[in-house]
């Protein structure tokens, strides 16, 4: 039979083998027979007890320590045990510490990248916004520029120059019969004379307001993608002081539009002409254009 078969009875056959050997003691000493006398059974119970106690009591001892070997074996493998799991979560945990790190540092230098890259779109986006405001600003000098008169005789900087003497003249009779002190005489003088020059320029000049208005309309929105307003006050300081007054006297006539005029205010092109009108300036000839606009629509 294998030892480790026996483990389990082997404190029972160790007291048994004691037992047998206390008797054989017993019985050599004493003799054999089974007395019927019970002061002999108790003398034989004190010697029993007398040798298996002190047996029995250094067995107690030795298994107690035994029990509590065992017990301080199992408390140090379960501290190893423990103090190993510990060193693997620490060590889990600056693994997983490390790749937390690794995964900040990427997502910055993604970050990063990220914004470069928008900013270099901004940047191309800008560009190509300029390009093409600085194209329609460069059209608008060369629409400006084959503008003609009805004649065809003068063009760019002199039909405008020739425009403007035409509506001054337009005036001048009105302006020696000294009716020029009331305002509203004055201004509506003005915008009648509008209304007959541009009856025979209107061809003319109207395709100019129309390519004006354009450009305006484009440069705006792209304006509105800017931080600060560029274009228009760009295309405004390419623009003469004839240009400017051939637009006002256009804006006063009867034939201007409804989106011209919203393009023209919105551009503030009037605080923009700073050259003299006889008697008035462009800022108040678009007002009384528009206060007397509004007082036709005014239901009577």
């Amino acid at each position: 039979m294998e030892l480790g078969r026996l483990k389990p009875v082997l404190p029972a056959l160790i007291a048994v083998a004691l037992l047998i050997v206390i008797n054989l003691l017993y019985f050599f000493n004493f003799g054999p027979g089974i007395s019927k006398d019970p002061g002999a059974w108790g003398q034989y119970g004190d010697f029993i007890g007398g040798v298996l106690n002190p047996i029995a009591a250094l067995a107690s001892v030795y298994f107690l320590y035994i029990t509590l070997a065992r017990q301080m074996d199992d408390s140090e493998e379960q501290a190893k045990l423990a103090r190993t799991n510990l060193e693997l979560a620490m060590q889990n945990m600056q693994t997983q510490q490390e790749q937390l790190n690794l995964a900040s540092s990427n997502l910055e230098i993604s970050m990063r990248s990220i914004n470069v890259q928008q900013q270099q779109i901004e940047i191309s986006a800008r560009q190509l916004r300029d390009g093409q405001a600085y194209r329609l600003i460069d059209l608008y000098r060369e629409m400006s520029d084959r503008f003609t008169t009805a004649g065809g005789d003068r063009s760019g900087a002199a039909a405008f120059k020739y425009l403007r003497e035409c509506a001054i003249d337009e005036m001048r009779e009105f302006l020696a019969r000294g009716q020029a002190a009331v305002p509203e005489h004055l201004h509506a003088a003005y915008a009648n004379a509008a209304e007959r020059y541009f009856s025979a320029e209107q061809r003319h000049i109207k395709q100019f307001v129309l390519s004006t208005t354009l450009t305006l309309s484009l440069l705006r929105d792209m304006d509105e993608l800017n931080e600060q307003k560029t274009y228009i006050d760009i295309l405004k300081s390419q623009m003469t002081q004839d240009e400017l007054f051939a637009l006002v006297f256009w804006y006063i006539s009867p034939h201007s539009d409804a989106d011209f005029r919203s393009m023209f205010r919105h551009s503030n092109l009037a605080e923009h002409h700073i050259s003299d009108i006889p008697r008035t300036n462009a800022v108040d000839l678009v007002r009384r254009a528009d206060h007397r606009r509004e007082m036709a629509q005014r239901p009577i």
